[in-house]
């Protein structure tokens, strides 16, 4: 210990002729100018956006600062005064005319990639959904959602067992971008963020998603579409705006132009090659391993470039159904049997409730729910159900159906309790009768013989 103190003191000495020496340097210094600057502050209600209008002759105004998204905030904003600009306005302007990200996500769901695999999470309307982690857990939450910028927007869920969860989401397109959550410790904690502790990229679509490896398919072509690769957190958005033109934008560059091909040899696997002015060609073979989500490696010789690799987001697409009546655009008002090892009728209102009866013991039990429904493509749907009256258990249902012609089919069910799985179960179902009659005009069933 003896030893050392020399050392700190000289280092201490060094520190002291450290700063005397530049002093006299600095008194022979020019001063820098200082340049006047103005101040805006005011506070916009929440889910609304601003620009800052400044006028010479208080007849011609022009955008000077913003725009500016409310956030239940104050906005404090400096910025360099304009010569002869003397008066100021804020001016309102519609938050979803501007950028990529959405000002609501109620009828979205979010498939976010992680390390290749889809974190699911489905908006079931305004102020509900629930957030599928992995095949063995999901659970449903209450959320705030809040466009931050025009590419921008932040969603704090609320989980029944009192936990809160940050969702980031910067948008590339209106279907594709980056993702960061980490849990917080109140809904208040979440502008204290700046980078969340895990990350990602997402695609974005309105309805459901169909859940599940080898229910999705590659683009038989890619004209019109997009797609964004993630090599360990470095990203590159590609937007394909023609039957053979391209433009990428990576990280933190500049649009580069130029042209593509792309053969899709399943429904699965693909090749995508790139020719871009003043690069090397390359060939990407993409795997996908989920709708909308898949890896991509560097396919043939590297030209003196660095292998690629990483995962890949892009649109879901999804074909209409032959039968344009099954499965319907919408269930609201209608209701369905479903037989399985608990027979049970799914009633559903056309404002995103219901209810399921079944018969226990001779009595009939009528159990509350929400839900959310959305064709998924060709002859399926999907049917995600939160039961809200059971206490305070967090209870889902998700469906997956496959309808035949006459609006019968067979479907799929994975239960969820308390945020764990409960179970998964096949069986089919059929229509039941007009929602809200139920009890009067029974249909035929296992749960009403």
């Amino acid at each position: 210990m003896r030893d050392a103190l020399p050392s700190l003191l000289s280092i201490a000495a060094l520190t002291v002729v450290g700063v005397v020496a530049p002093k006299c340097l600095a008194q022979s210094l020019p001063a820098p100018d200082i340049a006047p600057a103005r101040h805006f502050h005011f506070t916009p209600q929440p889910g609304t956006a601003w620009y800052v209008d400044g006028t010479a002759d208080g007849i011609s105004w022009n955008a000077v600062a913003g725009p500016f998204f409310g956030r239940g905030e104050g906005v404090d904003h400096l910025q360099a005064a304009s010569p002869g600009t003397t008066r100021f306005r804020l001016r309102y302007v519609d938050p979803a005319s501007l950028g990529n990200a959405p000002v609501e996500a109620a009828g979205f769901s979010c498939l976010m990639e992680h390390n290749g695999k889809p974190i699911e999470v489905v908006f079931m309307d305004h102020d509900h959904g629930f957030i599928r982690v992995d095949a063995l857990h999901a659970r449903s939450f209450s959320y705030t959602w809040t466009k931050t910028s025009p590419d921008d927007a932040e969603a704090v869920l609320s989980g029944l067992d009192g936990t809160f969860t940050l969702l980031r989401f910067s948008f590339k397109d209106a279907r594709l971008g980056a993702w960061g959550m980490e849990e917080i410790r109140d809904p208040q904690s979440a502008r204290l963020v700046t980078q969340p502790l895990d990350a990602g990229i997402f695609t974005f679509h309105r309805g459901r998603f169909r859940y599940g490896a080898g229910n999705g398919e590659l683009p038989a072509a890619l004209a019109g579409q997009s797609i964004l690769l993630n090599e360990a957190g470095t990203l590159t958005h590609a937007r394909f705006t023609g039957s053979d033109s391209v433009s990428v934008t990576p990280s933190g560059g500049a649009e580069l132009h130029g042209t593509y091909a792309y053969d899709p040899s399943s429904g699965t696997e693909g090749l995508l090659h790139l020719n871009l002015a003043n690069f090397p060609p390359q060939a990407l073979k993409l795997d996908l391993e989920a709708p909308g989500i898949g890896r991509f490696n560097q396919d043939g010789p590297l030209n003196g470039s660095p292998h690629r690799t990483g995962t890949f987001t892009l649109p879901d697409g999804q074909e209409l159904p032959g039968n344009p009546d099954c499965p319907p655009l919408s269930i609201g008002g209608l209701s369905y049997v479903i037989n399985d090892s608990a027979p049970c009728t799914l009633t559903f209102n056309a404002d995103g409730t219901g209810t399921q009866t079944k018969e226990i013991n001779g009595i009939i039990q009528a159990t509350p729910f929400r839900y959310s429904y959305s064709r998924t493509g060709r002859n399926s749907a999907s049917v995600a159900i939160t039961f809200s009256g059971v206490g305070n258990s967090d209870l889902i249902d998700d469906y997956q159906m496959d309808f035949d012609n006459d609006c019968t089919g067979a479907f799929h069910r994975d239960s969820y309790a308390g945020g764990n799985s409960a179970g998964a179960e096949n069986g089919t179902f059929g229509p039941g009768g007009l929602a809200g009659r139920l009890f009067q005009d029974p249909a035929p069933g296992p749960g009403f013989q």
